[in-house]
């Protein structure tokens, strides 16, 4: 097994993900966690291949993009293969949450960045407009998962990246800044189900204990 060191903020984002895959395998890695605005992070940015994160570093070598880093994390994982129309149909899924988080997301970045430079400010206006985008959204993932027959795994009898995407949606909806989990309940119950399911497990019951201490975004 590589050496494996996953660099990122203090906070969540993308990277519940990354840490689900490794951590539901009992994948030993670093878990190296920056602060937004650390001196730290400034000093090492060059340090990335894209200037971003998340990096994922395998045997010292660093690595970027988020999709890929989930691809890579999940063939380390005991997760039961997925076979030709099985990966086709979970990448469909993964690439429309995607999809329709960004559009929920993107607006947000944008009213951040007009607010000024009060701290405050940015995030009240982020927050303020990815909750008028939450309902939209929602709804879009819940068509998805309707279209691909998903009950309450998105492939049936095997766990995939698309599933951790809906809870990591889920525990995106509850952070307390975004407040947004009564409209993922009434938009996404398919969404619910599939994270009803996952819940059933005491190890990831345990992960989003962990993960809901932490704030989801950095700002």
């Amino acid at each position: 097994m590589p050496k494996i060191e996953l660099v990122y903020f203090s906070c969540h984002g993308r990277v519940f993900v990354i840490r689900a895959l490794l951590e539901l395998s009992g994948i030993d890695y670093e878990d190296t966690r920056l602060e937004w605005s650390s001196a730290n992070f400034a000093v090492q940015k060059d340090d990335f291949p894209l200037g971003q994160l998340p990096v994922l570093k395998v045997d010292g070598v660093s690595f970027c993009q988020t999709k890929a880093i989930f691809a890579f994390c999940q063939k380390q994982t005991t997760f039961k293969k997925l076979k030709g129309v099985e990966s086709l149909k979970a990448d469909m899924v993964y690439e429309s949450i995607e999809d329709a988080w960004m559009k929920m997301l993107k607006p947000g970045y944008v009213a951040k960045a007009a607010a000024g430079e009060d701290i405050t400010a940015q995030g009240r206006a982020f927050y303020k407009t990815v909750k008028s985008g939450a309902v939209e959204a929602f709804t879009q993932i819940e068509k998805i998962l309707k279209f691909a027959k998903v009950d309450d795994m998105v492939i049936g009898g095997k766990r995939s990246v698309a599933d951790l995407m809906i809870l990591n949606l889920w525990i995106f909806a509850h952070d307390p800044r975004v407040n947004v989990h009564g409209y993922f309940k009434e938009n996404c119950p398919t969404g619910v189900q599939v994270v009803e399911r996952l819940m059933q497990d005491a190890k990831i019951q345990e992960i989003v204990a962990k993960a809901r201490q932490v704030r989801y975004l950095p700002y």
